[in-house]
């Protein structure tokens, strides 16, 4: 079951006290603002790995019975193939949940010599698997991964990415048991002296993450493991600075999956270009206006008037979302509303204020004083959903 709700920002947030609108106070809504859901996944696995005693990681080829043909093969190679075979069955699980690329291979070259390897779900699969189809919330994932690195690089990996740089490169993921005694792993054992592990089934994989250190992003899974366990706390990234810029990410994202008629009416219509010349030498952006246009849709639909008027000031978000949650749109040959250039004003005023409470900000009564206060918390800048934003441009 997802978890909904964000421990920081209820943290954050909790002693903040929402004003009492008056019913018929104009409400906005910030698309990017969605509540969050956690999705939670499995953390035994790297556990089971390191009960294994993985010391190395062998390549070669095997055949495919899926492919009708044979592929290269990553192995694990391990002491306890019981306790391999138990974290295979949970890849197998994710396997079968959505696809063998759940697990997510990361290899993270160090420019030292040698690597870190990481084993982790992958992200957008965990999603699908904890949250389903849900689209009305921000996605929060919790989980595990498993690093193990390695002193040195084995010419066949480097051969194994050059053969993963074609569009398609499938493999086999798989694990076998060495038998020897523990030194025997930091000797390189070679293909003779490795076994199968009875019940274990390898994964047909198609995708794997090769990440050189100087070109590893902060965050990044490759990032982690190649300064896991020695990542001085004043290196870690302060996710505060970069709140803004995941709101304006995820409103593109709210607005392109719940108002793509909306988006393809105003690109095509003239409602944008007879608003943008007015509004941008207000200095409105783009996104305020297609954010401002799809809330007065969105409202006019919902019954309660333009800018949410009929709608408690407790109650707005529950009901927004749970309209958005319900509803679709039909390329039915119609036409945007026509609002007027004071409701598009009254809508972005709102919608901002919304934006404003929602980082613990006071709210604005004007839209210059508006643009000043979103700006001085880094939220003004945003991206506009609308592919073509030539029409957004003020008239010369």
């Amino acid at each position: 079951m997802p978890l909904v709700g964000s421990p920081y920002q209820m943290k954050r947030h909790k002693k903040r006290k929402r004003p009492h609108a008056s019913p018929r106070t104009p409400k906005g809504f910030d698309f990017g603002c969605l509540p969050f859901a956690m999705g939670v996944g499995s953390f035994d696995f790297p556990a089971h790995l390191s009960a294994a005693s993985v010391g190395a990681v062998a390549y070669g080829s095997a055949w495919s019975e899926v492919i009708g043909k044979t592929v290269p093969t990553i192995s694990l190679v391990a002491m306890d193939g019981d306790e391999l075979a138990k974290a295979f069955d949970i890849f197998n699980a994710w396997s079968k949940a959505t696809d063998p690329d759940s697990v997510e291979l990361t290899f993270a070259f160090r420019k030292s010599g040698g690597y870190v390897l990481a084993i982790s779900a992958e992200p957008s699969r965990l999603t699908q698997r904890t949250l389903g189809f849900d689209r009305t919330h921000r996605t929060m994932l919790a989980g595990a991964t498993w690093f193990k690195p390695m002193d040195s690089t084995h010419p066949l990996l480097l051969r194994f990415r050059e053969r993963c740089s074609a569009p398609i490169a499938p493999f086999l993921f798989e694990g076998v048991r060495f038998p020897g005694p523990p030194s025997g792993l930091r000797s390189s054992p070679v293909p003779t002296d490795l076994a199968r592990i009875p019940g274990l089934q390898p994964l047909l994989k198609f995708e794997v993450q090769f990440v050189d250190e100087d070109q590893a992003r902060p965050e990044t899974i490759g990032w982690l493991a190649l300064n896991s366990g020695h990542l001085p706390v004043s290196k870690l990234p302060d996710r505060t600075k970069s709140e803004s810029k995941d709101i304006a990410r995820q409103r593109v994202e709210t607005l392109k999956c719940h108002f793509p008629v909306t988006l393809e009416r105003l690109r095509r219509g003239s409602t944008m270009t007879d608003l943008a010349g007015q509004l941008v030498m207000e200095g409105i952006l783009a996104w305020q206006i297609e954010q401002a246009i799809c809330n007065l849709v969105l409202s006019k639909e919902i019954g309660c008037g333009l800018h949410y008027v009929g709608l408690n000031g407790h109650k707005v978000e529950a009901t927004i979302l749970q309209a958005m949650r319900s509803r679709h749109e039909i390329a039915d040959g119609e036409n945007l509303p026509q609002f007027a250039l004071n409701d598009v004003r009254t809508q972005i005023l709102a919608d901002g204020n919304a934006l404003l409470r929602y980082l613990g900000q006071e709210s604005a009564e004007q839209l210059v004083s508006l643009q000043e206060n979103l700006k001085s918390v880094s939220a003004l800048e945003g991206s506009p959903a609308l592919a073509d934003v030539s029409l957004m441009e003020p008239a010369e």
